[in-house]
């Protein structure tokens, strides 16, 4: 009966970690499109995104295409901004990249990971960033 305990707890303890660790671990080789910032939503014109690629990311922050890396530890995630092209933009775009690129470097944590929303936030809001499956 002990035995029998054990195991069933060890299934249980295996389940959770195998699908809190897919959560994660299929960001890579993901394209994400930004919907929203701290809950403001992301004009229609702009095309902002995010993709994962063997530690690093990359996308367009609805000016500039901007990338760094990333590291993940099972759903706590961190991001370091590098490289970034410096064209002069204003409007919608601008706006949104000025916005993006000062919460980016200030994610914690994956919120939400399904096949088509990523939602990435910090201690005090877990949806900071909401993004939709690119497609494009």
């Amino acid at each position: 009966m002990i035995h029998s305990k054990r195991l069933s707890l060890l299934i249980i303890c295996l389940v959770f970690i195998t699908a809190c660790s897919s959560r994660t671990s299929t960001l890579n080789g993901s394209t994400w499109q930004l919907r929203s910032i701290d809950g403001t939503p992301v004009a229609t014109e702009v095309n902002a995104t995010l993709a994962f690629v063997d530690g690093q990311f990359s996308g367009n922050g609805g000016c500039n295409s901007y990338g760094g890396t990333y590291a993940l530890d099972n759903t706590a995630i961190t991001f370091t901004l590098g490289q970034m092209t410096m064209m002069a933009c204003m409007g919608p775009g601008g706006d949104t990249e000025q916005q993006y690129l000062v919460v980016l470097p200030q994610i914690t944590t994956i919120g939400t990971h399904t096949d088509t929303q990523l939602t990435l936030g910090d201690a005090t809001n877990p949806a900071r960033l909401v993004f939709a499956q690119f497609t494009p």
